[in-house]
């Protein structure tokens, strides 16, 4: 389940364990993104107590375009503050094709990129957990069907493999995982895939302080010298 992302040490997920109280964990997205949060918080107890809940925020999506139709204004300033951003759609509230989920996902993440702008913040963004036998969205197909895959992951694929995106957006591929594990409790995919995010978000807080960069109280050190904390200000340009 971890090898994709590296290894483990005796006593830690790279440096998870070093992971500040300013570099925000947040969960984007439909109720796939919450069940994954939820197994992630069960895991926090046993894996790393001392790391307390608050910097692991949900912001809640069912749309590509406009997503933050249902935030308050506060929750809309909050969004900037994330460090780590992780997207699970898998219900969404709008039927759109193949061809149509492609263009959503495309100039969603375009906006993140604006929303998020630092080029050391990944996005990662999950592929789609429910079955392929009745997908419920992607439909109708453009792309030839070579793999027993749900469509909107065939899209995502095909998407990522020559990606529009610069290097810090990130497809997690968790098909090996929920293809086998179809009719089961999807409890149980969360929790697996809960436990990569802890390998992936540690080996990103390795790679930050080996660089000199750190998220504190009063902003961002990095190369010895601190950027201020900017202002919060909601993001209105989303299409």
């Amino acid at each position: 389940i971890l090898s994709k992302e590296g290894t483990i040490g005796k006593d830690e997920f790279y440096d998870f364990h070093k992971l500040s109280n300013y570099e925000l964990v947040c969960f984007v997205g439909s109720e796939s993104a919450s069940r994954i949060r939820e197994s992630f918080l069960q895991f926090r107890p046993m894996l790393f107590p001392h790391q307390r809940p608050f910097k692991f925020h949900i912001y809640p999506i069912h749309y590509f375009e406009k997503p933050d139709r249902d935030w308050e204004e506060g929750k809309k300033k909050g969004f900037r503050k994330c460090k780590h951003i992780l997207v699970s759609v898998d219900e969404l509230k709008q039927k759109i094709s193949q061809t149509e989920y492609t263009t959503q996902v495309t100039t969603f993440i375009n906006h993140l990129l604006k929303v998020i702008p630092d080029e050391t913040f990944p996005i990662w963004f999950f592929t789609v957990m429910e079955s392929p036998i009745q997908p419920s969205n992607c439909l109708p197909q453009s792309l030839p069907q070579e793999t027993p895959d749900h469509p909107c992951n065939l899209a995502l694929k095909n998407l990522f493999q020559n990606s529009p995106f610069p290097s810090r957006v990130k497809l997690l591929d968790t098909t090996e995982i929920t293809l086998p594990q179809l009719g089961y409790h999807p409890e149980d995919v969360a929790a697996a895939i809960a436990l990569r995010v802890y390998v992936f978000v540690g080996k990103q807080v390795r790679q930050w302080r080996s660089q000199g960069q750190e998220g504190k109280k009063d902003g961002l050190v990095r190369g010895g010298l601190i950027e201020p904390n900017f202002e919060l200000i909601p993001y209105t340009e989303w299409s």
